[in-house]
């Protein structure tokens, strides 16, 4: 499979537009990925970076969707989690599935950089990714969650 790095970069419409440089290499690596971001745009462009290198997706709009996806038993690779969501936060989210699930290998990403609550995830086991992101920043976070070889 051909990866490309790409800036995530949203229109209105929700649509990618490339903005990045042709990077060829292979990945066999296939996984059961949740996107959890309140914001629509973000959540579908990063579904779509990482449905387009053959992983499989599905989102959640809040991290109380989020958590019960997990009460129902659902399963997953990895966890995407926005830090900043209305109502139940990035962070209380993350606390409450680290209760469910301890092991779950979850990446937090915020556009507000990283700050003392996110380092604080990090030292919890979460890996941190800062929005804007590219495709290959995407993928390597999500290989370092679950703890496999970073891409070089």
């Amino acid at each position: 499979m051909t990866l490309r790095s790409r800036w995530l970069l949203g229109r209105a419409d929700g649509i990618l537009e490339d903005a990045g440089n042709e990077d060829e290499r292979v990945d066999e690596v296939r996984c059961r990925v949740l996107v959890v971001d309140d914001e629509a745009q973000v959540r579908r462009s990063t579904a779509q970076l990482l449905e387009l290198e053959g992983y499989q997706v599905e989102q959640a709009a809040s991290g109380e969707e989020a958590l019960q996806r997990f009460e129902r038993g659902e399963a997953y690779s990895v966890v995407i989690l926005d830090v900043v969501l209305p109502g139940l936060s990035g962070v209380e989210t993350f606390a409450r599935l680290r209760q469910l699930r301890p092991a779950q290998p979850v990446v937090i990403y915020s556009g507000y950089g990283v700050h003392d609550r996110a380092a604080d995830l990090a030292r919890s086991g979460a890996v941190f990714l800062g929005k804007p992101f590219t495709l290959d920043e995407l993928l390597a976070r999500v290989d370092q969650a679950r703890g496999l070889q970073a891409r070089v």
